[in-house]
């Protein structure tokens, strides 16, 4: 599996919020490198922890973001957020149940929604605070 590279055209312009998706690329990269070494084992625990408790923080972050600048959009938002814990809620029971093969669905999961939630959901509030439209 490729590591992610990050990408000017993932920027939305909004440092902390930018700042916030490089730290998540980047903890989807150490377990992508984790796994081409073949030490998963050694860190998926943490590694999906990390995530997982970062992810919220970010989640938190952006929402507050979005709220102080009354994106219209808020309510739609929140609730992607709300469904991809839920998948990784789901995934990390699987996990929990001894399904070691779960890891690999949680980080292509995260990889997928990360870029493309980046590039289209991220990108219309970046677009709405540079043009104050949707």
């Amino acid at each position: 599996m490729n590591n992610i590279e990050w990408k000017k055209e993932y920027e939305l312009g909004v440092e902390e919020i930018d700042n916030q998706h490089k730290k998540l690329v980047g903890i989807v990269n150490e377990f992508l490198e984790a796994q081409a070494n073949h030490s998963e084992e050694k860190v998926i625990g943490p590694v999906i922890k990390e995530l997982v408790d970062y992810t919220k923080v970010h989640f938190e972050s952006e929402e507050l973001h979005m709220k102080k600048h009354r994106y219209p959009l808020l309510i739609q938002h929140k609730q992607e957020h709300k469904a991809l814990i839920a998948r990784i809620v789901k995934i990390l029971k699987d996990l929990g149940s001894g399904n070691r093969d779960v890891a690999d669905d949680i980080f292509q999961l995260l990889k997928n929604w990360l870029l493309n939630h980046i590039l289209d959901k991220d990108r219309q509030y970046g677009n709405f605070l540079k043009n104050g439209k949707v």
